[in-house]
């Protein structure tokens, strides 16, 4: 955390929020006995809008000159809280091109981050690697992946990052700070249907309203193209 910290010291925040109405979505996840979680939703909304929109899919370099830097497909990035020796901490791992998924697969990869031994993820155990060295030697790692090389920047910390801590109604993380393109948090559903989406991002690779407008987009692939994935879902033939 420190690290990461050190790291978002340089990057311009800027965040906003929108308030989502998902009634469709949520009807159709009622269908479900076992339905995908919102933070798998969300996640692939938010990549399926990032296949279209260029700009989301970018993310700022600094040397040897200032750039912007384009990765062909969206790479998530779920933090996930997880206990380790005995104390609890984030730990970060990748889904590449999330919007080819489906809400399953999805949903089933974020369950095992929360459940399978810490071992289990390559994304977990190298974070664990990392936080071993020397820490002149992890600040060169993190400056050279995130203001050097694009595709290192992608691998390691995503085209944009997903807070999968579990939510509740008297609670929840809406602002963050992040050194990468587009950090989202949500809050827990609210009566009748409303949620809080919050959008921490670089304002050197987004303006507020090319951001503003991706927010509710998630909202418009949530209650359209999800919710039919859903309602399909739904009426499949028991196994």
């Amino acid at each position: 955390m420190d690290d990461l910290l050190a790291a978002c010291l340089r990057t311009p925040i800027a965040a906003g929020e929108q308030t989502m109405r998902l009634g469709p979505a949520v009807a159709a996840r009622r269908a479900l006995k076992d339905a995908p979680s919102w933070t798998a939703i969300i996640l692939k909304a938010y990549a399926v809008v990032a296949s279209r929109r260029p700009e989301l899919r970018r993310n700022f370099l600094s040397f040897p000159s200032r750039r912007l830097y384009e990765h062909p497909c969206s790479v998530a990035t779920v933090v996930i809280e997880r206990e380790w020796n005995g104390e609890l901490g984030l730990f970060m791992e990748q889904i590449v091109a999330p919007e080819r998924m489906s809400l399953e697969r999805i949903d089933a990869i974020i369950r095992d981050l929360r459940t399978k031994p810490v071992e289990a993820s390559r994304g977990f155990r190298r974070q664990i690697g990392v936080t071993r060295l020397p820490r002149p030697l992890r600040r060169l790692l993190w400056w050279y992946a995130l203001r050097v090389s694009g595709r290192h920047h992608v691998k390691y910390f995503g085209t944009f990052s997903v807070n999968a801590l579990l939510k509740s109604r008297r609670w929840s993380l809406v602002h963050t700070q992040t050194a990468i393109t587009m950090s989202l948090t949500h809050a827990a559903l609210e009566p009748p249907g409303h949620m809080r989406l919050c959008g921490a991002f670089d304002h050197r690779v987004l303006d507020g309203m090319p951001a503003g407008r991706a927010l509710g987009e998630v909202e418009s692939v949530i209650n359209t193209e999800l919710a039919a994935e859903m309602r399909a879902m739904a009426a499949q033939p028991a196994e």
